[in-house]
């Protein structure tokens, strides 16, 4: 897994012929975050902005020094795009609270884990407020998530799954790095 901060400020390079499409500036996520939705390439012009983006599935490569896409022609506007509105930036997940399905506060959401094929794998806590097997490895996996929650409304776990799901990765290994997990 790899978190979605190491993609940011990572060039976009097409693998047609090598065209640097901008700068990683954030990420847009399905409104469930379940997968990465797009690469957010932040706003250009003067008078009127408009949000440049790639849409994930024009995605080759997350890799470690540049981000590639397809073709040269990846780069979009948010406006030519209806589906576009509907996504998540990730700046809009972080500090999301955790809470379980009662209501009680776990945390808030600290970070984001992708796996390869860039499905959101994992979420990181921040301001954990419970001890446990939870606090100790510090996310919770995606599928323990019930509801994603949005702006007004936090992300709700299933507390019983999570704490088993990070109880067995704590037994499996002594370093409960999401990263090595496959």
């Amino acid at each position: 897994m790899r978190m979605c901060s190491d993609v940011i400020g990572k060039p976009i390079i097409t693998v047609d012929n090598g065209t640097n499409l901008g700068i990683v500036t954030d990420l847009y996520f399905d409104q469930t975050l379940e997968s990465l939705a797009g690469i957010f390439l932040g706003s250009q012009g003067m008078l009127r902005k408009k949000n440049g983006f790639v849409d994930a599935r024009d995605i080759v490569l997350l890799g470690n020094d540049a981000i590639l896409v397809c073709r040269s022609d990846a780069r979009q506007g948010t406006e030519s795009n209806a589906a576009s509105r509907s996504w998540v930036r990730r700046k809009r997940v972080l500090g999301r609270p955790l809470t379980t399905s009662g209501g009680t506060f776990i945390g808030s959401v600290g970070g984001i884990y992708l796996d390869p094929n860039c499905e959101v794998r994992a979420f990181a806590l921040a301001r954990v407020q419970i001890a446990g097997p939870i606090a100790t490895v510090g996310f919770i996996m995606r599928d323990a998530v019930l509801d994603a929650g949005d702006d007004d409304i936090p992300m709700r776990i299933n507390l019983a799954k999570a704490e088993q799901q990070s109880s067995e990765l704590l037994l499996k290994t002594a370093d409960p790095n999401p990263d090595k997990i496959r």
